[in-house]
């Protein structure tokens, strides 16, 4: 069987309920998690303390968003995995806020575990993004101007570690310590800075000067946990158990607490009876990768505990539809420019071609005169159909219709002389300016606005 890693974590809620469902589900993933019951201690530990999880009662009484924003600003936790417990309509502000994964109230043991099945595959991972190692051992430790300390390392990693001490430390005094690694005899000697701290202690130590054969013996039983971390699997728990609290108070720690927990089975006779750990351990499943899920009792359905679950959060859905508009926002009016343009184009050569159409119409009807209509200018002549004044074939019957291209022609003539203009058909969507020309066959612009008549006094098309 892959051995079980152990995380640290932080559960913020005072609802007796919620205490007793979430720590048996905590105790079975092996997170050994502190309880807050007030916001301060509650910020003190996402501020100091690193954890892999911080789940959060979403009660607006215990200011919850002040929680999770904490932990998002705080250096040790600004990734850390975020669960919200919510009731209906509080979802959006808790997943805007910085949840990851959310479990509706009232909590149900099911629907809760399979939320903190997927919760654990995102933990693994950051465990391993971060490289550091879980522990808790004693060590002697050497502080300048205060002498030799005794404190125990909580986490370790290549370039540092968590040191809690008996007294707080000063920001920027020189340490060193010499400490045995767990589960080997291997015995590292480091230096280094003190670079956070608070007052009860807790301290986070930089390393700065590792000899050689220190660091590569740290290195080595680094690389041997983390493995751990690569094979690590999650308990599936078959016992449904309902936890129970005595009315005197709640247990401070969970998960690998440092008392069990009662809790209460119902016998297949009916009666209840007491046993100190409910957590039956039959299977393994895999790891999931999932970075947010919602779960609840209407949303759960009947999916197996084996099969993994993925989805994508709102946050994530609104950063990719805002992304959409901001691209749209740029290429449609570029675009509609564009096609403008397109537009112009064809109707300033629609309207030479009406020219050179007059002047052929002139010429082979001169008793008629110019055209007076589009249409005569138009016409089919296939077959028998041969042209005549009132069709006369010269342009073709799209343009003869009266619209082409987002435009629309007319003409107007006589034996002395013709105008022709086009419109756009939509004003500033299909085309900006209109355009004219009279007998002289120079394409005059005339600018933005309708126009019924052409004077020939309109400034030419440069």
């Amino acid at each position: 069987m892959k051995e079980q890693v152990r995380l640290d974590g932080l559960l913020f809620s005072s609802d007796v309920q919620v205490l007793g469902v979430m720590s048996n589900i905590l105790g079975s993933f092996a997170i050994q998690t502190e309880v807050c019951t007030e916001v301060g201690s509650a910020l003190e530990a996402v501020t100091h303390r690193r954890l892999d999880t911080v789940i959060v009662d979403w009660n607006s009484a215990n200011d919850p968003t002040r929680i999770v924003r904490s932990a998002r600003k705080s250096s040790p936790n600004g990734k850390s995995t975020i669960v919200a417990l919510v009731d209906a309509g509080s979802e959006t502000h808790a997943l805007l806020v910085g949840a990851n994964f959310m479990i509706y109230k009232p909590v149900d043991f099911d629907h809760a575990t399979r939320c903190m099945r997927a919760a654990y595959g995102t933990m693994l991972q950051e465990r391993r993004r971060a490289a550091r190692v879980s522990i808790d051992i004693p060590v002697t430790v050497r502080v300048a101007d205060l002498g030799v300390l005794e404190a125990r390392v909580s986490d370790l990693s290549i370039g540092g570690l968590a040191l809690q001490c008996k007294r707080p430390l000063q920001m920027d005094c020189d340490v060193s310590l010499v400490f045995l690694l767990p589960g080997t005899k291997g015995v590292v000697r480091v230096s280094g800075k003190v670079v956070n701290g608070n007052a009860t202690g807790r301290a986070g130590i930089r390393f700065s000067c590792v000899p050689e054969d220190d660091l590569g013996l740290l290195e080595s039983w680094l690389a041997t946990e983390l493995a751990k971390l690569e094979n690590a699997e999650m308990p599936l728990s078959e016992a449904s158990v309902a936890p129970h609290y005595e009315n005197t108070g709640v247990p401070r720690f969970l998960g690998g607490a440092t008392r069990p927990v009662d809790l209460v089975q119902k016998s297949e006779g009916g009666l209840n009876m007491t046993i100190d750990d409910p957590r039956v351990t039959t299977g393994m499943v895999p790891r999931l990768s999932t970075s947010t899920i919602v779960l609840g009792p209407d949303q759960a359905g009947e999916a197996s505990r084996e099969q993994k679950q993925k989805g994508f959060s709102l946050i994530e859905l609104l950063i990719v539809v805002a992304i959409i508009l901001i691209i749209a926002a740029i290429a449609i009016p570029n675009l509609l420019r564009a096609r403008i343009a397109a537009n112009e184009s064809s109707a300033v050569a629609s309207l030479r071609t009406i020219n050179t159409a007059q002047i052929s119409y002139y010429s082979n009807y001169p008793t008629v005169g110019f055209a007076s209509v589009l249409n005569r200018l138009s016409g089919t002549c296939t077959g028998t159909s041969v042209p005549s004044s009132a069709g006369s074939c010269m342009i073709d019957t799209t343009l003869g219709a009266g619209a082409k291209s987002g435009y629309s022609f007319s003409v107007s003539g006589s034996t002395s002389g013709y105008s022709a203009w086009t419109n756009p058909v939509g004003a500033n969507t299909t085309g900006v300016n209109s355009f004219c020309s009279v007998q002289d066959a120079v394409v005059r612009k005339t600018g933005a606005g309708s126009i019924s008549s052409c004077a020939g006094t309109e400034p030419p098309l440069q």
